[in-house]
C-alpha cells in the first residue's frame, strides 16, 4: 500500500456548483508540487478507475501536518487563511471548471503523488523536476 503525506476525503456538496469541494488532510510535512488529484469511477471492488483528461496539479508549496487544503471544482482564487484558535492553515485551491465534476456517487477523486519533469525545449539538455 502506498503511503500519503495527504489523506483525501470525500466529496462535500456533491454535484452543488460553487459548494462541490474535496477535503484534503495533511498528515505529514509535504511539498505539494509532487501531487496531483485526478477523478475517477469507483467499481464495484472498491477500486477507482482513472477517466482520461481529469487530472489537477495541487501546486507549488509546503504544507504542515494538521493544515487542510479545499479543493473547490469550480472557479476561484488560490486564498491560505489561518484556522481559529490554531497555527495551522487553510490552503483553499480551485479546479476552475465551469460545472460540477463528482455529480455521481461513483466519481471519486484519488491521489496522484510522483515526481514530473518539464523540459524547457528540444534543442535545451536542461530540465527541471518538481
Amino acid at each position: 500500500m502506498i503511503e500519503y503525506n495527504l489523506n483525501i476525503l470525500d466529496v462535500i456538496d456533491r454535484g452543488v456548483p460553487n459548494k462541490e469541494r474535496i477535503p484534503i488532510e495533511v498528515v505529514d510535512a509535504t511539498n505539494l508540487s509532487r501531487y496531483w488529484i485526478g477523478i475517477g469511477i469507483r467499481t464495484e471492488l472498491r477500486r477507482i478507475l482513472p477517466i482520461n483528461d481529469n487530472l489537477l496539479w495541487l501546486g507549488q508549496g509546503e504544507v504542515l501536518p494538521g493544515d487542510w487544503i479545499f479543493v473547490y471544482t469550480g472557479q476561484g482564487s488560490p486564498q491560505q487563511n489561518n484556522m481559529p484558535n490554531s497555527v495551522n492553515k487553510i490552503f483553499t485551491i480551485h479546479w476552475n471548471r465551469r460545472s460540477v465534476l463528482f455529480q455521481s456517487e461513483e466519481l471519486q477523486p484519488f491521489l496522484v503523488n510522483g515526481i514530473v519533469s518539464f523540459y524547457e525545449s528540444p534543442d535545451n539538455d536542461t530540465n527541471q523536476s518538481y
